[in-house]
């Protein structure tokens, strides 16, 4: 089970300028971000505040379960895409 305490803060974590993925089928993905400075893209705002304790409950919540980085992320982008309207 991926483990958030474990490999960083769940919703603030550090990741280089661009990184190469894998997913399950094997087709590599690069990322390749506008912003040389990855914490433009992890700053709360009006409109995003993933400080907000609902928040944070809910992600934990969704995130229970999910056996690594992929999944959690799969899980999170699921929950918001069919449950926040």
């Amino acid at each position: 089970m991926w483990n958030a305490s474990k490999e960083g803060n769940l919703l603030g974590r550090r990741k280089p300028p661009y990184r190469r993925l894998r997913h399950e089928g094997g087709v590599a993905v690069q990322l390749i971000l506008e912003k040389a400075n990855i914490d433009e893209y992890l700053k709360a705002t009006d409109i995003i505040d993933y400080n907000d304790d609902q928040i944070m409950k809910v992600a934990i919540f969704v995130s229970q379960g999910a056996n690594n980085e992929i999944e959690l992320v799969h899980r999170l982008y699921e929950f918001v895409r069919d449950k926040i309207r």
